[in-house]
């Protein structure tokens, strides 16, 4: 028996390049020093926000709950 070559996977073809370039091949727009030092990143302020809400409203009714309880 003689050895066989190993079979040769079929060569793919390339993605043929689109004349329009993808998100990240797009030209972004340069912004001045100014406008950069203005904006803020965003962040999940307004959730945090409204979790510190939520806390302070559960332990002011907690607190309201034991007042009541050790009055009666």
């Amino acid at each position: 028996m003689e050895p066989t070559e190993p079979e040769q996977p079929e060569e793919t073809e390339e993605p043929v390049d689109s004349e329009e370039p993808t998100d990240s091949e797009k030209p972004t727009e340069e912004k001045s020093t100014e406008e950069e030092d203005h904006e803020l990143p965003v962040t999940a302020t307004d959730t945090f926000q409204y979790l510190l809400a939520g806390l302070l409203i559960l332990v002011t009714g907690l607190a309201l709950y034991l007042f009541k309880r050790r009055r009666v």
